[in-house]
């Protein structure tokens, strides 16, 4: 049923009678096999076969950047020690406004891409003024003390683990600032 009444190749088959005898066949209706040399259908099969060299030259080039990316985060992981590749990354900015509106940013990568919906971002609650030291070590406690809970959670069967917004733990944290945030 899926097969078309109308298939067009670039280059006629040699057994073109006897294949589009077996598709009429299992499509219960006439199906036409040709080859155009000229004309609309001969314009239609340039674009298709345009189109489909397009999106070959793309899925080698997503590939390239994929193998690129894994290259990446495995000399990345080698780098810092790490005895696997990093799968879980995150990072943390603290933010405030003149001293006040004191707020932390959790970005993830996942494999190596942003995870945006495990995105996260605090609203420091012990920090008065701007110090950018204990708003990160506040920001960090609460973080690790939610997956903690999280994890309690699971084990009691209040939790499914793939819905755990702050587990699995980081293979890496990165943060800015200098030897003081570290």
């Amino acid at each position: 049923s899926d097969i078309p009444p109308l298939i067009l190749t670039e280059t006629e088959a040699e057994d073109a009678q006897t294949i589009s005898e077996w598709l009429s066949a299992k499509r219960g209706k006439k199906v036409e096999l040709l080859s155009p040399q000229r004309g609309e259908k001969k314009k239609l099969m340039l674009m298709v076969k345009k189109n489909a060299e397009i999106a070959a030259g793309n899925w080698i080039i997503a590939k390239l950047k994929e193998k690129e990316k894994n290259t990446t985060l495995s000399a990345f992981s080698e780098m810092i020690g790490l005895k696997k590749e990093a799968e879980r990354i995150e990072a943390y900015d603290i933010s405030n406004i003149s001293g006040a509106d004191n707020v932390s940013a959790m970005v993830v990568f996942e494999n190596g891409r942003p995870a945006k919906s495990k995105y996260r971002k605090f609203k420091i609650k012990t920090v008065e003024g701007s110090d950018d030291y204990s708003s990160m070590k506040e920001t960090l406690y609460r973080r690790f003390r939610h997956a903690l809970e999280e994890e309690q959670q699971i084990e009691s069967g209040g939790l499914e683990r793939k819905n755990a917004k702050f587990l699995p733990y980081p293979d890496v944290i990165l943060i800015d600032g200098g030897k003081g945030h570290l």
